[in-house]
């Protein structure tokens, strides 16, 4: 009995000091290392293990070089200094300060994370349309990479930290949230240093469309890769993390208006309601419920009630601004129409109409513009940013109250934009005419048939015919030579295709184009080995060309 306790209490003991001693293990950082490599853009994208973040440090990482470490993608000391925690294409101020190290000792208060955990700095979290156009929508698109298809994988096993100075902004957190799988950490607001077993640092910038001017002028980004069933996948997420659910089969009846309230209003709202009910209320005995104009208000509402809205409504309505990006959770089919103040271009400073002419999307665009000044209202600001002028001389605020179209212009801070911008706005009667001009534009498109012209377009893009093979070649009687093939793997996909037969025999080409999967040669000699080339051609697009010797 005494040999089994001792033996017992023995084992407990050896169990303990084992837990300690492995304990200590987690808790200390021998060597760091890290791995990156490059998309076709040039954005860089790493991976690290066993770094720490300073809190006191001004935001730096400590990187613990030892014989172990591995530093993998990066060519130089220089290459540290520009991997990004943003989006936002060439600002350095959210570039990771890094600093290599030997020995450790700086550990000795530091807080261990265990879980991989996502590093980026917010652009501007306190407004929709940067939360979204340079936050989550990059996050989806580099988790949707990161974890092979599956977002929602990644968002159970990577926690978000962010290193940016928007603490406290909690505005749009549950958008972030989304993406963690714990509640983010803000590296800023800790008072102790974390040090993390797995760190992953670089936001795609392959989902951006538009940018604002940042050391150039603001406008579309015009090779986008972004495309309708990216959008569509990525909506999807969305509103199933909102609990937002839709039968595919429901044609919503509604309109949206968005009301602003604080800076570039209409000052005739009334009348823009009443317009948009009187030219798209269908009302009729095939529809249960009558057309209906509902008024959302991003400042007031919240976001999972502004999204179960706009998700069910066929036609959204509002002036330029960041509640606009809410488009994207628009029904397929759905119709859009933006207004702008006076001397504003669209095609200048609008993300959506850019959003529009992206390949495969499935709704309408129409913008309004006021082209009369004298419905244009100055609110009188005093802040410079929201377009006031008091703080120019008189002849400055003349020339800017000269220019009656601004150009496109560089962020963030030209006068003549920011007055022109900021203006209200009276709808005068062309309103009316945009809205029968957009409801004829949706039925155009819905006549279409929204699906297929998502599926049109993967088609057009991405279709194209597979290689021939099994090329067999049989010599005949006098000289009669039959060459046969099959064909491609994916020929069903196409109505009508050719194939292009390219023969070498000696030094003499032969060239012939057929229908068939077979073609004959007749030669006026015994030959011997001949070459034979043969591609598949639909419309505009052709295979790989398919090689055999016979």
């Amino acid at each position: 009995m005494f040999r089994t306790l001792l033996s017992l209490t023995v084992m407990i003991s050896s169990f303990l000091l084992y837990i300690i001693l492995h304990n200590i293990n987690k808790n200390t950082i021998d060597f760091s290392s890290v791995y990156c490599y490059y998309d076709k853009a040039g954005n860089k994208y790493c991976t690290f293990s066993n770094v720490c973040f300073l809190s006191e440090s001004g935001g730096q990482f400590v990187f613990f070089l030892a014989e172990q470490s591995t530093v993998f993608g990066l060519k130089s000391k220089e290459d540290l200094n520009n991997i990004s925690f943003s989006s936002v294409d060439g600002h350095n101020g959210f570039n990771m300060k890094i600093v290599m190290s030997i020995g450790g000792d700086i550990l000795k208060k530091s807080k261990f994370i265990k879980n991989s955990v996502f590093i980026m700095s917010r652009f501007k979290s306190d407004n929709t349309m940067h939360v979204i156009h340079d936050d989550i929508f990059p996050l989806f698109v580099t988790y949707n990479f990161m974890c092979a298809g599956n977002v929602e994988s990644c968002t159970k096993t990577h926690r978000l930290a962010f290193l940016d100075n928007d603490i406290g902004i909690e505005s749009h957190a549950e958008w972030y949230d989304l993406f963690s799988s714990e509640p983010p950490l803000n590296l800023k607001a800790l008072k102790e240093s974390v040090c993390f077993r797995k760190l992953h640092t670089g936001l795609s910038r392959e989902s951006l469309w538009f940018q604002y001017g940042f050391k150039k002028v603001q406008g579309p980004i015009l090779e986008s890769s972004l495309n309708g069933p990216v959008l569509r996948k990525f909506r999807n997420f969305i509103l199933k993390g909102f609990n937002i659910v839709r039968s595919n089969y429901y044609r919503p009846n509604n309109a949206v208006f968005i009301s602003r309230k604080l800076s570039r209003k209409i000052l005739n709202e009334n009348y823009v309601i009443e317009s948009i009910s009187k030219s798209f209320d269908e009302s009729n005995a095939n529809i249960k419920n009558g057309f209906t104009v509902k008024v959302v208000d991003a400042m007031q509402n919240k976001t999972k009630n502004i999204l179960e809205t706009i998700r069910n409504c066929k036609v959204l309505v509002g002036m330029h601004g960041s509640a606009m990006i809410f488009s994207l959770f628009l029904p397929e089919g759905a119709a859009i129409l933006e207004l702008f103040p006076f001397g504003i271009q669209p095609e200048h400073v609008s993300p959506i109409r850019a959003l529009a002419k992206l390949p495969g999307t499935t709704f309408s665009y129409l913008s309004w513009i006021n082209v009369q000044e004298s419905n244009s209202v100055d609110p009188n600001r005093s802040e410079a940013l929201m377009g006031g002028l008091h703080h120019l001389n008189p002849q400055q605020q003349s020339a800017i109250k000269a220019v009656k179209l601004v150009p496109a212009v560089e962020c963030c801070h030209d006068p003549v934009y920011l007055y022109r911008m900021f203006q209200d706005t009276v709808v005068d009667n062309s309103f009316f005419q945009s809205l029968l001009q957009l409801k004829s534009q949706q039925e155009n498109l819905f006549n279409f048939n929204n699906s297929s012209n998502s599926s049109l377009f993967l088609k057009d893009k991405w279709l194209f015919p597979g290689s021939v093979y099994d090329i067999k070649c049989d010599f005949l009687k006098h000289n009669k030579i039959i060459i046969t093939w099959k064909k491609p793997l994916n020929f069903h996909s196409f109505t009508k295709h050719e194939y292009s037969i390219t023969i070498q025999i000696l030094s003499r080409i032969i060239s012939v184009k057929t229908f068939t999967t077979n073609v004959t040669i007749m030669e006026n000699a015994a030959v011997g080995n001949i070459q034979v080339w043969i591609k598949c051609m639909f419309d505009n697009s052709e295979s790989i060309d398919s090689f055999s010797v016979c």
